[in-house]
């Protein structure tokens, strides 16, 4: 008599053993995380200026390959705003879509940026929050640890 057997059963051992190579992977690499402080609304500009500063300071290093992807935006502009001229006509409608924002909350990511050294990550923060409108603080990963750089 043959006894039928899960698939996931007879792969358990090659799972087990992909997760743990992706847990030494993640724990090898130190990712470096942009957080907020305050709740703000913000432009689509503020992120922007932000992601040039960022990507001009990444390019400098050498190191990092182009294939790989080391840095992230976490924010999406859901929430348009529209915008008619003061000198139209009562009816006719909202107007069209001017811009789109977003709403920072409190301990929201923003950034989180991976595979880079921490004065790099230092410099960047600070070139970061003087584009931005609200605070932020930097955050890094170490054995799973979350520590609060500045």
């Amino acid at each position: 008599m043959i006894k039928k057997i899960h698939r996931n059963v007879l792969f358990k051992t090659k799972i087990e053993q992909l997760k743990s190579s992706v847990e030494t992977l993640v724990s090898n690499e130190l990712i470096y995380y942009y957080i907020s402080i305050e709740n703000k609304l913000i432009d689509k500009n503020e992120i922007e200026a932000c992601r040039v500063v960022i990507s001009r300071e990444l390019r400098k290093i050498k190191a990092l390959s182009k294939k790989k992807k080391n840095f992230w935006i976490n924010v999406n502009f859901l929430l348009p705003y529209t915008k008619k001229s003061a000198q139209s006509r009562m009816g006719k409608g909202k107007g069209g879509i001017d811009k789109r924002r977003c709403f920072i909350y409190i301990n929201s990511l923003i950034f989180k940026i991976r595979s880079i050294p921490q004065n790099i990550a230092v410099k960047i923060f600070n070139l970061i929050s003087s584009k931005l409108s609200f605070f932020i603080n930097l955050y890094t990963n170490s054995n799973g640890i979350f520590l609060k750089i500045i």
